[in-house]
């Protein structure tokens, strides 16, 4: 999620890149279809998050870009207080937690799934990496005295997927790689 008045002015745009297909694929090949649309499910709920936050704060969603590296959303208009910007951050992981409290007791498996998934996007999101959503909150609460710590959080949160991932999911080591080639190589 980004602000910006570089956002492409003119009606709402989707992107969806190669790479996203790719992902889409090796998820399929890896989870299966069910898992799959459960995680995507989650991630849809995710970014609606972000966008009512947005929209009650007045800004304009111009660009949804899917790609390998999930989704980033940017809009224009609606400068607000730092407050504001953790709230904006925080929204997207906030609609996990209300999607994963719905559904995490339910008896129909496939929502079950769409639960677990909800909370570990939700997690995974919290973390303090300035390419997530916990890293941007963070940026927005403490401002310019976060830069001095932003490398080395965004190492520590690297090495915490890498390792956890080594131990129990391949998946998160493989999100852990790109956060490392993201600490390594920010836009």
């Amino acid at each position: 999620m980004s602000n910006e008045n570089s956002a492409p002015a003119g009606p709402f745009r989707l992107e969806v890149s190669g790479g996203f297909f790719l992902l889409l694929a090796l998820g399929w090949l890896v989870w299966g279809e069910a898992t799959l649309c459960a995680a995507l499910l989650a991630a849809a709920v995710h970014e609606l998050g972000h966008l009512a936050v947005l929209a009650g704060q007045g800004s304009i969603p111009r660009l949804l870009r899917l790609d390998a590296s999930g989704a980033m959303l940017r809009w224009r208009g609606g400068s607000c207080s730092r407050a504001g910007e953790v709230c904006r951050a925080l929204a997207g992981p906030g609609a996990g937690l209300v999607l994963f409290a719905f559904l995490r007791l339910t008896p129909v498996l496939f929502l079950r799934r769409v639960s677990d998934m909800s909370l570990m996007l939700t997690l995974v999101n919290l973390l303090p990496h300035s390419a997530l959503d916990g890293g941007r909150a963070l940026d927005a609460l403490l401002g310019p005295g976060i830069m001095t710590l932003r490398a080395w959080l965004d190492g520590l949160c690297a090495a915490l997927c890498l390792s956890l991932g080594a131990l129990r999911s391949p998946p998160l080591f493989v999100y852990g790689l790109w956060l490392l080639a993201r600490t390594l190589r920010p836009d």
